[in-house]
């Protein structure tokens, strides 16, 4: 396992970037909540494009193609 850790980290670097997030101020009247919106806001996003690429696979001629 702990070679898997070690190739991964060469290669994207986790640490640093969790280092990168972890050292960003956050403002006083930004909460748990005010951050909920964004991930609501992106997850959606991931599900109407999830959703049209199913339409455009399934529904459309030679949608397999087109992709």
């Amino acid at each position: 396992m702990g070679f898997l850790y070690r190739w991964c980290e060469e290669r994207f670097e986790f640490q640093v970037i969790a280092d990168d997030i972890l050292a960003k101020f956050v403002p006083v009247h930004m909460n748990i909540f005010y951050c909920f919106g964004g991930i609501l806001l992106t997850s959606f996003l991931f599900h109407i494009n999830a959703r049209e690429l199913k339409v455009i696979l399934l529904q459309t001629t030679f949608g397999w193609l087109i992709r």
